[in-house]
């Protein structure tokens, strides 16, 4: 593992331990690195002594108390022999001076992962599956398994991680040290191969399991499976091979998910401030010019992702109208929101005929512009979702595999109906395309069997039918499918209308369960996904922790300093929860100024101690006032964890109420299990 802040050191040493076939995870912050030493095992910690701070030495310090012997290489610069003081006191097994030669550091590794006593085995085993890092071979029950290095990689990565869940994007960019273009596409394909070669050598067709809006783990002989007639089928793309198979590479979440970059083009450096700040609190990445010749050589160099633009339009310079017309037409297109303060119909006009996406009226709020600027940012890219296709035609199901599979839908084809509702249920599609020629059970008779449950209200439907008769497509309607598509299939035509209907539907359901102030689930949402982690986790018997944190004083804070102070501190600490837990968490504002997790696969001891570090974080954060008097604050939780403490939601969330509470009456500022 790598804490490391200079990223272009870090990329250096990540290609080079690549080449030697080593598994690395890289942190850009001591946070992140605390959460991935606490997650795994590892042969070797490099830490950059510029990232260590208190905190960080504290919790190597006791690290090594509770008997953690995992070799310590610190690298960075010599000042005064401080380097030997910090190395003292996180118990590192080595020093290395910057600026060093990668061959010199990679010599100093290998000495030290060589004479570790307690370094991993070459040859490491999961039930029947085992793994020889020496010779690069797996094997299923003692019998050889011929696998491409993709899938050896893949394999190498979930046995090493036996019990944790990895989404498609996850492992994308596990991969992403072998090959820069793998796709998801790729991924999957290799994940079905991967998981049929282990079929073939006597494993359980489900060895390797999707959770649904999760990702994939290994499961064990006995778990619980889809449907045999559920599929996943993804376009046939080539599998990429040029890489060492057995190395991965984990990134932090600070460099797996690259912010979009906002281009800022405006006079008024008062508002470009009020917008940066606001932009970052929105998880984007803002860039601020005063002038076109400016911003031509930024977009240049590195084009943005948007462009907001101040355009006065009395005054409007031919560069400025060029530049419009350019982003526009470019290829591909980068879409410009206009801001103004003229107000009108024929300026609106003006804006919509030079090419800009939206038109900002001022004086406009930051909050108002960061919204408008992430709705266009949501509409750049055509959106992605879990397609159901439920038809027992083969011809008509290779040809709608044909024309989605390219535009990177997740596809499910169910050719028995009578495995449509559990097949609904585990895979929670976001589009449902339906034949109405099916035996046995109509395609009516299925949409109208969703229709009755509330849950499905909205889950857009779409059926497909070669009888044009009025009253067939009255009766279509009737039973509540929103489109009737008539064979045989034109491409476009389908593509168009389930493109329109994932956008409006996926637009609901961001309106419906994000809380607005903080951009988070709201509690709606949360109680959804907890649920449905609840009966994976019933399944699959594994624990779930269920926190409740609420901030300390809150109502002081807006009494003393307003409510608008009170909203930038409900925002921060959404945006830290998302930057300091997992992507596969479940994270919401529970109402007011208490908020909650959802933690699957974890115990209430290891969800004890991340509440703690990130409370020690949100203690750091310096809040200021309008007269920018600082201050800060602590919050109190109370964890519960399934199924010790309760087996369904309101039992857990009673227990970890009652652990709430208790902390407040301890005088706050704490994390109490129940």
């Amino acid at each position: 593992m790598l804490l490391e802040q200079d990223k272009n050191f870090a990329a250096a040493v990540q290609n080079a331990l690549l080449i030697q076939g080593c598994l690395i995870d890289i942190a850009t912050d001591w946070g992140i690195c605390w959460q991935l030493v606490e997650l795994f095992e590892y042969d070797l910690i490099l830490l950059d002594l510029i990232s260590l701070d208190t905190n960080a030495i504290k919790f190597y310090q006791r690290r090594r108390l509770i008997g953690d012997k995992t070799p310590i290489l610190l690298i960075g610069i010599e000042k005064s022999g401080t380097y030997k003081e910090s190395a003292k006191q996180v118990g590192a097994t080595d020093y290395i001076k910057k600026p060093v030669g990668i061959e010199t550091l990679l010599t100093r590794i290998q000495k030290l992962v060589r004479e570790n006593p307690y370094a991993h085995p070459s040859i490491i085993q999961w039930q029947k599956i085992q793994l020889n890092f020496l010779d690069c071979q797996a094997s299923y029950n003692n019998q050889p398994l011929y696998l491409n290095q993709t899938e050896l990689a893949l394999l190498a990565l979930f046995v090493k991680n036996h019990d944790r869940i990895f989404s498609l994007n996850h492992i994308l960019k596990n991969l992403w040290g072998f090959e820069e273009n793998l796709t998801e596409h790729d991924i999957e394909l290799n994940i079905l191969q991967l998981r049929q070669k282990l079929q073939d050598s006597g494993a359980s067709a489900e060895i390797i399991d999707k959770i649904h809006s999760l990702g994939y783990c290994l499961t064990s002989e006995a778990q619980e499976t889809f449907p045999d007639d559920l599929s996943l089928i993804k376009s046939q793309t080539s599998v990429p091979n040029s890489f060492n198979p057995l190395v991965s590479v984990r990134q932090s979440p600070h460099l797996e998910n690259p912010a979009p970059r906002l281009l800022i083009i405006d006079h008024d450096l008062s508002l470009i401030q009020s917008l940066t700040t606001e932009a970052h609190s929105w998880g984007i990445d803002a860039e601020s010019v005063q002038n076109v010749t400016q911003a031509r050589q930024i977009i240049a160099l590195h084009p943005p992702d948007i462009v907001l633009l101040d355009l006065p339009l009395k005054e409007t310079s031919e560069d400025e109208l060029h530049l419009l017309s350019e982003l526009s037409h470019a290829n591909p297109p980068i879409p410009v929101l206009v801001s103004t303060k003229k107000e009108g119909f024929s300026e609106r006009l003006k804006v919509a005929k030079m090419g800009g996406q939206g038109f900002l009226h001022k004086p406009i709020s930051p909050d108002l512009v960061m919204e408008a600027v992430t709705h266009q940012l949501q509409q750049k890219a055509p959106p992605v979702g879990t397609l159901m296709i439920v038809g027992t035609d083969s011809v008509m199901l290779e040809l709608l595999e044909t024309l989605l599979s390219p535009w990177g839908f997740h596809l499910i084809f169910l050719r028995n109906p009578q495995q449509f509702w559990n097949t609904l249920e585990q895979s929670n599609p976001d589009l449902l395309i339906l034949d109405f020629d099916l035996p046995k059970v109509s395609g009516l008779e299925l949409c109208q069997i969703v229709r009755q449950d509330p849950r499905w209200n909205d889950l857009p439907i779409l059926m497909l039918s070669a009888e044009r008769k009025a009253e067939t497509v009255q009766k279509v309607f009737e039973v509540g499918a929103d489109d009737f598509i008539h064979k045989p299939i034109v491409g476009p035509e389908l593509i168009a209308r389930i493109l329109n209907r994932l956008e409006r539907h996926q637009m609901h359901l961001q309106r419906s369960n994000t809380d607005g102030l903080t951009k988070i689930a709201n509690r709606r949402k949360a109680v959804q996904e907890i649920e449905r982690l609840l009966r994976i986790a019933h399944r699959q018997d594994k624990p779930l922790c269920f926190a409740l944190l609420d901030l300390d004083h809150f109502k002081s804070i807006n009494d003393r300093y307003g409510h608008q102070i009170g909203d930038q501190v409900l925002k921060k600490l959404g945006e830290l929860l998302k930057q300091h837990f997992r992507s596969e968490d479940i994270i919401c504002r529970w109402g007011g100024e208490e908020f909650a997790l959802g933690l699957f696969g974890i115990e209430k001891k290891l969800a004890t101690e991340r509440l703690k570090h990130f409370l020690a974080i949100w203690e750091q954060q310096i809040f200021r006032s309008f007269e920018q008097e600082p201050f800060h604050m602590t919050f109190s939780a109370g964890i519960a964890q399934y199924p010790n403490d309760g087996n369904d939601l309101q039992s857990l969330y009673q227990s970890a109420d009652s652990a709430l509470y208790l902390a407040k009456e301890r005088g706050r500022n704490q994390v109490l299990s129940s």
